[in-house]
């Protein structure tokens, strides 16, 4: 049937519902001619569902059945539902070639074109569309590995538990000007690019920027829960700090200048001790949320420093703040939207110019100015669950593309009774460090008590204790306490356990499972697993386990570069004192020159002399001397500026050679014939006349390019006269 098919008759004009009502009217007794006029149903169409003489009697249906069948499409629609779920969605192309896959395996007749391309043509896929209106074609958005695996309930929950504990602490439930979040984000002077209204047909279109790339710029903006705005802080790229950088700013920004651009340590402290002087209530407590960048977590001047200005900071989970960071969910971009809006209205007002660091202020005032609103502030710590508090705010569907690196917990034989461990495979880094192998997963719920859980691993494979199975929702016992966790526990089969009403495809119920296995992580023994550093987890960076585990941390460093240093200075003051050993004790002996085996074939004349710099030659006879030791200059060459040294030259020299009835010291400031300059100070080769023996360089002998038997027989000007 072609796609832009158009219906001449009438046929199958009433709906489902008319049907039933006919066929049940009849049923209780009605006549069929009554009750077809009454439905506006022919009476023979009638007749054949109340006598059951269809396939679905009491359901409309017109033409013929579908390639696959009803049953084989719905079954694909949850496959494809489910791999879009876990980050793994099919193009129409390959939904296409995996229904060909199917139809050929269980052997349907689909055509010799669509055998040809080895996939079901674009009137099946356009006819299969039609029939299933709950998918259609979207353009996902990226989401890393690391990302997918550390978005799982576990860690959510953990995050939770300690922002809830923390907020009662606090008193902070029902103040939402003492919640506060902040973050970084670098800003380019080259915004990218966005659609425009061009040429129906052109092939390309063009927009004038400033430069191929343009130079990162990083602000720093602050809110609370109630919609008031800490002013941002500026950090620029380089040294020296202008005046422009500083005008047309927001007003109160902090401006700072960073050798790389980004946020450091000691930036860090300086922000703190802006927002202490910027924020709501000075006698209040604050609760600052933010993410485990190094710059925050390991900055232990600026964690001091918040601690004894009642400031608690709070460090969300790892590679989680697209969805759990305010300012990430609601405020970036309409913040880099209005940016780039002015920058390209700034290169359409100004032709000829471009952006630069100067203009920066201005631009990025523009855009400010438009995206801080109190509903942006207000919905975004609403919609991540912070304020008001519900840790129920993400849905199921949002920790799917965790469970592809799911894995089994693996009980410990230590006891009766186990303690699962559940490790993983894909490190979740937080800022470039891994997570640990072995370490355990958190619990749905942790347990409340102190800055960091212990928290438990539930079980997901049934553990027999004394012949008494374990119920399947029945809690393990607890396993060594952990401190951090970044992906989800359980297998592919209690995915529904750890992901609360997340269901798993299940290979023996779906079609095409079996030609075309959902992803799953396979499980990888702990010698496989790569080792790395542990991984910085949700937890209060104010507290006071926090940094005495910093404070020893920095110790532990410096004792480590101390004894690097220590094992270096003696490795170094042994090897000199061997060497100062050998040479005292060492006799000295007289030992005769012993000639190479260069030198001994040019003394018998054997094989080609080549010529080099500061050759010699006396009848055919050369010596290969070492480097000789640079003369003593007069004061006035010493003086001279402008030329190069007589060590300098002699540096560039590989070996020299000299005649047998000359002296090394001779040789080093002897003249050219022709033009005087000394033989230690000369670039070029040296011959010497057969008949006088004054030595002359090759230009001023007029030698270069000639053949080695001219060069042998040369004779100076005054000899040929």
């Amino acid at each position: 049937m072609p796609r832009t098919y158009v219906r001449k008759t009438n046929r199958g004009s009433w709906s489902n519902d008319q049907l039933q009502r006919a066929v049940e009217a009849a049923s209780d007794g009605c006549p069929l001619k009554t009750c077809a006029r009454d439905y506006k149903i022919p009476v023979n169409t009638l007749r054949r569902h109340v006598k059951k003489a269809v396939l679905t009697p009491g359901v409309l249906k017109l033409g013929r059945c579908s390639l696959l069948g009803a049953a084989v499409e719905n079954e694909l629609v949850d496959y494809i539902v489910k791999l879009e779920e876990r980050g793994f969605g099919l193009t129409p192309k390959e939904v296409r070639e995996l229904a060909y896959c199917y139809a050929a395996d269980v052997g349907i007749d689909v055509g010799a074109k669509a055998k040809a391309n080895e996939m079901l043509g674009e009137d099946w896929w356009s006819g299969f569309r039609s029939r299933h209106k709950n998918i259609s074609i979207r353009k996902p958005e990226a989401l890393s590995v690391t990302r997918a695996a550390c978005m799982n309930k576990p860690a959510v929950a953990k995050y939770f538990s300690i922002l809830k504990k923390e907020m009662i602490r606090l008193g902070v439930t029902d103040k939402p000007h003492c919640i506060y979040n902040c973050d970084e984000s670098g800003l380019s002077l080259v915004p990218e690019t966005v659609n425009i209204v061009g040429t129906r047909g052109k092939r390309s279109v063009h927009q004038i920027t400033s430069a191929e790339r343009g130079v990162l710029t990083t602000v720093v903006p602050c809110y609370n829960a109630a919609g008031d705005y800490v002013p941002p802080m500026i950090v620029y790229k380089g040294k020296r700090m202008l005046d422009d950088l500083r005008k047309n700013v927001p007003h109160g920004s902090l401006v700072c200048m960073s050798d790389t651009g980004y946020m450091n340590k000691d930036l860090f402290l300086r922000w703190l001790q802006h927002f202490n002087s910027h924020r709501k209530s000075s006698t209040d407590p604050a609760l600052l949320i933010l993410d485990g960048h190094g710059s925050h977590v390991k900055a232990i001047d600026a964690l001091k420093f918040a601690d004894k200005h009642n400031i608690t900071i709070i460090c969300l989970p790892p590679h989680t703040t697209h969805r759990t960071q305010p300012l990430d969910v609601s405020f970036f971009k309409p913040l880099k939207s209005q940016y780039a809006n002015s920058c390209r209205r700034f290169m359409r007002q100004n032709p000829g110019k471009v952006i630069t660091r100067n203009k920066f202020p201005q631009l990025f005032s523009e855009a400010y100015v438009k995206t801080v609103t109190m509903d942006i502030a207000v919905n975004s710590f609403r919609c991540t669950g912070i304020f008001p508090f519900n840790d129920k705010i993400f849905p199921d569907s949002v920790f799917l593309p965790s469970a592809t690196t799911d894995i089994p917990a693996v009980p410990v034989d230590s006891g009766d009774q186990t303690a699962p461990t559940c490790q993983s495979t894909v490190p979740a880094e937080s800022e470039g460090q891994p997570v640990e192998p072995g370490q355990s997963a958190q619990p749905a719920v942790p347990v409340d008590s102190g800055d960091q859980t212990a928290p438990t691993c539930q079980s997901t494979v049934p553990a027999e204790s004394e012949g008494q199975p374990v119920e399947p929702r029945q809690s393990a016992q607890p396993a060594v306490p952990v401190e951090s966790v970044n992906v989800i526990v359980g297998s592919v089969d209690s995915v529904t356990q750890n992901n609360a009403g997340i269901q798993a495809a299940e290979p023996s119920m779906n079609r095409f499972v079996r030609l075309s296995p959902i992803p799953q992580l396979d499980c990888v023994g702990p010698s496989a697993r790569k080792k790395g550093k542990k991984s910085t987890t949700s937890r209060v960076l104010t507290s006071k386990q926090h940094l005495a585990e910093l404070q020893q941390e920095i110790t532990d460093r410096a004792k480590q570069e101390a004894d690097k240093k220590r094992k270096a200075n003696q490795k170094v003051s042994k090897k000199g004192g061997k060497k100062k050993v050998n040479t005292e004790s060492a006799p000295k002996v007289n030992r005769p020159n012993k000639k190479s085996k260069a030198e001994e074939k040019i003394s018998a004349g054997q094989g080609k002399t080549k010529k080099r710099k500061g050759t010699s030659r006396d009848d055919g006879c050369f010596r290969l001397l070492p480097l000789p030791k640079a003369p003593k200059l007069s004061p006035k060459l010493k003086g001279n500026k402008g030329k190069k040294t007589a060590d300098s030259r002699l540096a560039n020299q590989e070996s020299h050679t000299v005649h047998d009835n000359q002296s090394s010291e001779e040789l080093d400031a002897t003249p050219c014939s022709g033009c005087g300059e000394p033989f230690y100070s000369s670039k070029d080769d040296w011959l010497s006349c057969t008949v006088c023996d004054s030595w002359f360089e090759m230009p001023c002998a007029g030698m270069l390019g000639k053949t080695k038997e001219e060069q042998d027989a040369f004779v100076c000007r005054d000899c040929r006269r």
